[in-house]
């Protein structure tokens, strides 16, 4: 990791490390770093001791260590190679309904993340992470913050203390099917065979467990999705509405107004100005 004295003043910060037969290139500090750290277990197994009892960090392993917690973890001594992603960061205040984890230890959250799709994406997540930290690009900060609150989203869907967790496997299959293919034109019929369920029981479970419709929620989507692009592209209005599967630029805005209080050109016009980037 980076030079301890410089956590004082980072916002972000991450990195790939990989420790085979390596056991002294453990960390160790007794007085934590003030600032929050995220660990992902890619490959191997990591030895983690940050405090009673002992805890051994597998494949899938998301950790979240709180600030001035003792850093106390490294390769496991038998397996003897452990590959973990790690981003240090200041949350902002609102993450924090993100950040309340199971503990594996006091003061280090711990979620179990068993779907292979989410442990792509999580890794995908890390590594564009560094990647822009390593960029010239002004905003590579904002950016790296935004792609953690992504991880720490994508964690919570197997949060064990939140409702959210015990969402139906089939019901999470048609999510990520709706999630990838937001552009193309989904019925109701096309999302309850992506669940392997008739239609009116996945309607049903749908809302019991997500508390809206498969259709609403599908708007609910697209519209947000609008709304990130409106912010971090220059892209046409009409382009993104095409690009989220509305491609009546009318009906994408009337539909954007409703949920946003918003126009989309005014959406973008008041986000840019927030962010310094010329509309």
């Amino acid at each position: 990791m980076a030079n301890f004295d410089y956590f004082k003043s980072a916002r972000i910060l991450a990195g790939r490390t990989e420790l085979v037969d390596t056991p002294n290139r453990d960390i160790y500090r007794e007085h934590g770093i003030p600032i929050w750290t995220l660990n992902y277990t890619e490959e191997g197994r990591g030895r983690i001791h940050c405090s009673e009892p002992l805890y051994h960090s597998e494949v899938g392993d998301l950790l979240l260590i709180r600030p001035n917690v003792k850093n106390d973890y490294g390769i496991e001594e038998e397996l003897a190679r452990w590959t973990h992603l790690w981003v240090v960061f200041h949350p902002e205040d609102w993450w924090y309904p993100f950040m309340s984890w199971p503990e594996a230890q006091i003061g280090v959250g711990r979620i179990h993340v068993s779907d292979p799709f989410v442990r792509k994406r999580i890794v995908e997540l890390f590594g564009q992470i560094k990647e822009l930290l390593l960029s010239p690009f002004p905003q590579r900060e904002e950016l790296g913050l935004n792609l953690t609150r992504q991880i720490l989203i994508w964690a919570d869907m197997f949060n064990t203390e939140k409702q959210e967790s015990s969402i139906d496997p089939r019901i999470q299959s048609a999510l990520r099917y709706l999630g990838n293919h937001l552009n193309e034109a989904l019925s109701l019929d096309l999302l309850a065979a992506q669940a392997s369920l008739s239609v009116s029981r996945f309607a049903h479970l749908f809302k019991e467990q997500l508390g809206v419709t498969p259709i609403r929620y599908l708007e609910q989507e697209r519209l947000r999705r609008a709304a990130d692009l409106l912010v971090v592209t220059s892209k046409p209005i009409a382009e993104i509405s095409e690009e989220v599967g509305i491609p009546d630029p009318v009906y994408f805005t009337r539909l954007f107004k409703r949920h946003f209080k918003n126009t989309p050109r005014a959406f973008r016009k008041a986000n840019h100005a927030k962010t310094g980037q010329s509309s």
